[in-house]
């Protein structure tokens, strides 16, 4: 493989009920922690741009911050002022612990409250993905993604739409130079782990497509990607 190993914040930068799927009723909550439909679309919006248009984040923060109820306004400013603060080039502002404190307990109200067409339970192992299933119903899709390793090391989960008319499988595309393989997937989503029993949630629409799952942080050891030790998944969604 040809493609260099990169950290988990560093994809971020450059690229600026159930174990399977669940029915969007799963995404309803009425409690005092539930998030109206416009910080959803907030969260959504500020994930997205992390893989296109990065202009809609500052709007995002601010809709995410004044919608958020009032038990998870100080979680949701913290989250949006590290986003804020990577988006004017601070590379570190995803990596204390304030914001890891502050994005598990924002992502656990996204994932129980925000409506969704699908709802994903995954865990990362040392090395794999357990939960993820095959296919995936199109739209918007709430990922849960748990480390489970017992290796004390970081997960991740990069979700990668395959260009129209790829034929290859996911192994296979790991096998190409990166330019070759840039060229032929298109980021789609991103949730980290980097910590045994950790959490990320990742709120994403997706359009129908084959679409391949990896994990390219580097091994302790060897520094080969997880994806090469067989953290990595073909995905269909339909």
């Amino acid at each position: 493989m040809n493609m260099n190993p990169t950290s988990p914040r560093r994809i971020l930068v450059t690229l600026a009920c159930g174990l399977v799927v669940a029915t969007a009723a799963c995404g309803s909550d009425d409690s005092a922690d539930a998030l109206p439909p416009a910080a959803c679309d907030a969260y959504a919006t500020i994930g997205a741009a992390m893989f296109g248009d990065p202009s809609g984040v500052p709007d995002a923060v601010v809709t995410l911050t004044s919608e958020a109820p009032e038990s998870l306004e100080e979680a949701a400013t913290t989250y949006g002022a590290a986003f804020d603060a990577m988006m004017s080039g601070d590379e570190s502002a995803l990596e204390s612990d304030e914001f890891t404190a502050a994005s598990e307990e924002l992502g656990a109200a996204v994932y129980d409250s925000c409506e969704s067409a699908a709802h994903l339970d995954v865990s990362g192992i040392d090395y794999g993905f357990e939960g993820l299933p095959e296919s995936i119903d199109a739209g918007r899709v709430a990922i849960e993604f748990t480390n489970d390793t017992t290796m004390d090391e970081p997960h991740e989960l990069v979700l990668m739409r395959k260009v129209d008319g790829v034929t290859e499988t996911a192994a296979e595309l790991l096998e190409l130079p990166e330019d070759e393989l840039m060229s032929k997937i298109v980021p789609a989503a991103v949730v980290f782990a980097d910590d045994k029993d950790g959490t990320g949630v990742a709120l994403v629409d997706l359009e129908p497509g084959n679409y391949v799952a990896v994990c390219m942080i580097p091994t302790k050891g060897d520094s080969a990607p997880h994806a090469m030790n067989g953290m990595i998944a073909d995905v269909v969604v339909a």
